[in-house]
């Protein structure tokens, strides 16, 4: 599975004159397309993130423990924004603090409530879990090999490996990733950086 990313990169078309106007006064462009990257690269981390809290039910913590940077270098004047595609368990979203932790101590899994498990999958909409096309009857909680607390259904038929449980997953912090990084103006953080870091650049060489 490949990771989503968001790349920020040089727009010739959008910097060209600010970029040729630093050039012809001696400036290293290079350079200053190089600080203007990484700088925006935290920013539009940030904005990634608050993204995808709105249209998933994460936190704020988990969701910068899916995202990672890749820094610009002198020679690659390419920065971006990485999402782990590792799967998140359907369990994560149970609308039950005890359920969506991380792992739990249980001798057996809990019961199912009468009113059937309640996932909250986006923010504010809340749903009673009606399971997989794949599977049948009712889901029901699980402790996984890891510990972990998984929410299941039995199958229809055999999995590809014989299996008769389907394990359910809710959406990765990568898919929704993939659903909002179009929103993030990363562009507009990367001209803002650009003028400051060739600002930056040129007190350093014709100081006051």
């Amino acid at each position: 599975m490949t990771a989503p990313a968001y790349e920020v990169d040089v727009n010739s078309e959008q910097v060209k004159d600010a970029i040729n106007l630093f050039e012809f006064i001696g400036g290293n462009s290079t350079r200053a397309i190089r600080i203007a990257i990484n700088k925006t690269l935290p920013i539009a981390k940030t904005a990634v993130s608050a993204a995808v809290r709105k249209e998933l039910k994460i936190t704020a913590t988990i969701v910068r423990e899916k995202l990672d940077t890749t820094p610009a270098s002198g020679k690659n004047l390419i920065g971006s924004v990485n999402a782990s595609p590792k799967g998140r368990l359907l369990s994560r979203y149970s609308t039950d603090p005890e359920i969506r932790g991380a792992k739990v101590s249980l001798l057996y899994a809990p019961k199912v409530p009468a009113g059937g498990i309640k996932v909250e999958v986006k923010p504010k909409q809340r749903k009673v879990l009606q399971g997989s096309k794949e599977g049948t009857g009712d889901p029901f909680y699980l402790i996984l090999p890891n510990n972990d607390l998984g929410i299941a259904q039995r199958r229809k038929n055999p999995g590809p490996k014989g299996g008769r449980l389907k394990i359910l997953y809710g959406p990765s912090v990568s898919q929704g990733f993939k659903n909002v990084k179009e929103k993030v103006p990363a562009a507009d953080m990367f001209q803002t950086k650009l003028l400051a870091s060739i600002n930056y650049l040129l007190q350093m060489k014709y100081p006051a």
